[in-house]
């Protein structure tokens, strides 16, 4: 009997939600803490660099849409490159190549050296080591996806919450060469986390499908717990009968067969009901010979159609295979378009330009550097206690949905950027500025948990890198312009308008689709009620 349970037992591999996963964790977070760490100190690492080669606001956007279109493009293509490279191996290339943007930095005496070595190089990297980053996190973690997440972006804005004091310590000790060297140590650690990306086929779990539940003469094959869906199949005949009329193979079974015999005389509505199944199976056969048939004749024409089209140029063929890998066609129309990749792109956009803009603009407003790196620590802080909260309210969050958090962070990011501006007392900005952290912390960390829930597992990677490739273009589109409109006007505070208003945008179509979906079963069961009963 045992024997025949374990025969009869079926297993599926499943993401290990732990295990291994830990270990992914602490890779996780070292590209993390060397990709974007450092962030929000850019104005004050650069800031001398930025005198010395004359960069206005213009040029410094314009440096913000290449870095972030090179981030785009090498975000959007890595799910192609994974088709040739494993996740170690692409990743090791791309941190390379962000430790050799770094180091290049150290040695840049013109605004064309800083662009390629800063602009393009490491953004490269950058867009690389992020996507392999999020799609093994996502890939290793299914139920427990929120916590990983916020786990390894929590760790990482507590080591940002000292970056602005180490920043201010590195730049009056080493200069500003200096200080960018000890950057690029710190960044070379994630040449290491990159060799802990194991595949996460290698830490499958095991788990048990329950069958052979029959219930009236119905067998459950496969519940699909992930889907809330049951599958069904009824139970055939053995094979050995397959083809005879069921009279005849109900003689032949005797004792071996699964349908015990009965000696009672069978009814008369018995043997007619029989006779319609052996009329009905010799008609199936009939259609089956029929459409074997015309199979044959679809083949050989589709033969000859190849055939024909073997005379087109292997290079277009070449160029159209290279595009597909490229582009993921079935998420164009369900993801391309849609809130949670045109949304949280933009939003992106607008808080990463905001957060290099804002150093700037407290340096014009003419705070010295002991408030702004204070003001810039109160800020990491608030987005360190909100990550906090995150971890430790997972289970609860997760059954509100991400992207009602995610809205929620935006209409907290639009009102206190809003109360910011509107403020010109100090301790009320840095009041407004320490809320921003909540904020930030949505929209930095609930970007990948969101794709993860609008795009099946195995397109997590396309979908990230179509949210890299908006991100990219509206930064080489809008980001010049918001530039260019501080530069004429003189103003910050203008720029800073522009930048608040598209969370609004984001926030009034969002609210809208979520209106939409939640109101749309009512809908239908007021319409069903409208019908008429047959």
């Amino acid at each position: 009997m045992s024997a025949k349970k374990t025969k009869n037992k079926k297993y599926e591999l499943v993401p290990p939600d732990g295990g291994w996963g830990y270990v992914i964790i602490v890779g996780v977070i070292l590209n993390l803490i060397s990709i974007t760490a450092f962030v929000p100190c850019f104005g004050v690492i650069y800031k001398e660099l930025f005198i010395q080669l004359k960069m206005d606001s213009t040029n410094i956007t314009l440096f913000n849409g290449i870095t972030c279109f090179g981030i785009a493009i090498s975000g959007f293509i890595t799910s192609a490159l994974l088709n040739y490279f494993s996740f170690r191996q692409l990743g090791l290339i791309g941190a390379s190549i962000f430790n050799v943007g770094m180091f290049g930095t150290v040695f840049t005496q013109s605004k064309l050296h800083f662009f390629f070595f800063q602009g393009l190089l490491q953004s490269i990297g950058h867009g690389i080591v992020i996507n392999i980053t999020f799609t093994v996190t996502n890939n290793y973690f299914v139920k427990k996806r929120l916590f990983a997440v916020s786990l390894t972006q929590t760790i990482s804005a507590a080591f940002g919450l000292v970056t602005p004091r180490l920043v201010k310590w590195a730049i009056e000790v080493y200069g500003f060469r200096g200080c960018v060297m000890l950057i690029t140590g710190v960044s070379m650690h994630n040449m290491f986390a990159m060799m802990l990306m194991q595949p996460v086929e290698w830490h499958m779990k095991k788990v048990e499908i329950l069958e052979d539940n029959e219930k009236g003469g119905v067998r459950c094959s496969r519940p699909d717990l992930a889907k809330g869906v049951l599958h069904f199949s009824k139970t055939l005949p053995p094979p050995e009968y397959e083809g005879q009329p069921l009279s005849s193979a109900g003689a032949s079974r005797g004792r071996d067969s699964p349908t015990r015999e009965c000696s009672a005389p069978v009814p008369a509505w018995e043997t007619k009901s029989l006779l319609e199944e052996d009329k009905k199976i010799t008609t199936n056969k009939e259609n089956l010979t029929a459409s074997m048939n015309s199979y044959n004749k679809s083949e050989h024409a589709a033969i000859e159609a190849i055939e024909e089209s073997a005379e087109v140029p292997a290079e277009s063929n070449i160029l159209k295979k290279i595009a597909r890998q490229i582009i993921d066609v079935s998420l164009i129309k369900t993801f391309y378009l849609s809130n949670a990749c045109v949304g949280t792109s933009l939003c992106l956009f607008s808080e990463m330009t905001f957060i290099l803009m804002v150093p700037q603009a407290l340096y014009f407003m003419g705070w010295d550097e002991n408030a702004v790196a204070w003001a810039l620590s109160l800020n990491a802080l608030g987005d360190l206690v909100t990550r906090t909260s995150l971890i430790l309210m997972s289970s609860v969050l997760a059954k509100l949905g991400s992207r009602e958090i995610y809205i929620f962070g935006l209409f907290f990011a639009f009102g206190t950027r809003l109360g910011m501006l509107w403020s010109d007392n100090r301790i009320a900005i840095i009041a407004f500025m320490t809320l921003m952290g909540f904020s930030r912390c949505t929209i930095m960390v609930l970007t990948p948990v969101v794709v993860a829930d609008s795009v099946p597992l195995g397109k997590f990677s396309s979908g990230m890198g179509m949210v890299f490739l908006m991100f990219g273009i509206f930064n080489l589109t809008i980001g010049p312009v918001v530039g260019a409109v501080r530069d004429l006007t003189d103003s910050y505070a203008t720029a800073f308008y522009i930048l608040t208003s598209f969370f609004g945008i984001v926030l009034m179509f969002w609210s809208i689709e979520l209106f939409y979906k939640k109101t749309k079963h009512k809908r239908r069961s007021k319409k069903d009620s409208i019908l008429p009963k047959p």
